[in-house]
C-alpha cells in the first residue's frame, strides 16, 4: 500500500515539480498514525531533497548553492 501510494504521488509530483509529500502524507497517516507519519516524513523529505541535489550536482554551481543557503539562513532571523 505504501509503495503504491509513493508511486501514485510520484507522477503528479514529477509533472508539477512539488507536492509529493503532501499527496502521500494522508496515506502514511492512515497506515502509521499521525505521529508515525510525521516522523517518517521528517526523515524522507530531506533524504529526497538531498538525493535530488546529489544527482543534479554536475549541473549546478556549488558556490551558488552555498551562498543561497547562507543568505536564506541569515534572512530568516
Amino acid at each position: 500500500m505504501v509503495i503504491m501510494a509513493a508511486f501514485g504521488a510520484a507522477a503528479p509530483s514529477a509533472v508539477a515539480g512539488f507536492g509529493g509529500g503532501v499527496l502521500v502524507l494522508p496515506v502514511f497517516a492512515a497506515i502509521f498514525g499521525t505521529r508515525g507519519a510525521v516522523a517518517i516524513m521528517t526523515v524522507t523529505q530531506p533524504a529526497s531533497n538531498g538525493s535530488r541535489v546529489w544527482f543534479n550536482r554536475p549541473r549546478s554551481s556549488g558556490v551558488w548553492w552555498a551562498s543561497s543557503a547562507l543568505r536564506l539562513v541569515f534572512e530568516s532571523w
